[in-house]
């Protein structure tokens, strides 16, 4: 995983033409500007809550503090500002981290083992967040 620093924004854009002429070959369509260090997102968002680090040129830190969760986007505010990127043509590198939703409804057993120490998301219904294609 690449650490967000301002120089490995460095790597992205030194990296871009080469990534950029794969995608239109295979793709018919330019290359995102970004590198992303995610886990896929659970089809199903009443499981699963992700929170996501979008870093670029304009962000107010960077290296390991930047990955602390005062500087996370739910899902829909990442979307938008990865889009906005995307139009003023940034480079950025993007980062998610899934959490499971406490709701009784879940197969989740919060007493198991397996889930000693994890962070908890709010069932889909009380959390705050916006949505973003069914996610919040």
């Amino acid at each position: 995983m690449e650490i967000p620093l301002f120089s490995a924004l460095e790597n992205v854009e030194r990296c871009y033409p080469e990534d950029n002429a794969f995608f239109l070959r295979q793709f018919g369509r330019p290359a995102p500007r970004g590198w992303y260090f995610c886990q896929r997102m659970h089809p199903n968002p009443r499981l699963w809550k992700y929170r996501w680090w979008v870093f670029h040129r304009e962000s107010t830190a960077e290296g390991r503090v930047f990955l602390e969760p005062e500087h996370s986007l739910c899902t829909a505010r990442a979307m938008e500002v990865l889009e906005d990127l995307q139009q003023r043509e940034m480079f950025y590198l993007v980062y998610n981290r899934g959490y499971p939703r406490r709701d009784p409804s879940n197969p989740f057993n919060p007493g198991h083992p397996r889930w000693a120490g994890v962070k908890w998301a709010p069932a889909w219904e009380e959390d705050p967040d916006s949505v973003w294609r069914g996610h919040k």
